[in-house]
């Protein structure tokens, strides 16, 4: 799937935080566009629906994860606040582009 998304441009793609865990998937999702780390305060993130987010310590799956998120990210963006702050923010980074 992440080979089918990347070959669109124009378009956002909104993956899940296990996309970082296979290194394959960043040449795809790299290949047309910009890869955003979105942050959020641990404490805000939701959990319901979210099978390892309720099975797992959150600080410890950020911890392992944390490089490999800064690995992929070409832009990362504080999402602490409202989604129209957040795009925002977005679009501010791909202005700098």
């Amino acid at each position: 799937m992440v080979r089918e998304a990347g070959k669109h441009t124009g378009s956002v793609i909104s993956t899940g935080g296990g996309v970082v865990l296979r290194e394959e998937n960043y040449a795809p999702l790299h290949q047309n566009g910009v890869i955003f780390h979105l942050t959020r305060n641990l404490d805000a993130l939701p959990t319901e629906g979210r099978p390892v987010s309720q099975s797992t310590n959150l600080t410890e799956l950020w911890e392992k994860r944390k490089p490999l998120y800064q690995a992929f990210a070409d832009r990362t963006v504080n999402n602490d606040g409202t989604l129209a702050d957040t795009l925002e923010k977005i679009t501010e980074e791909l202005n700098m582009l």
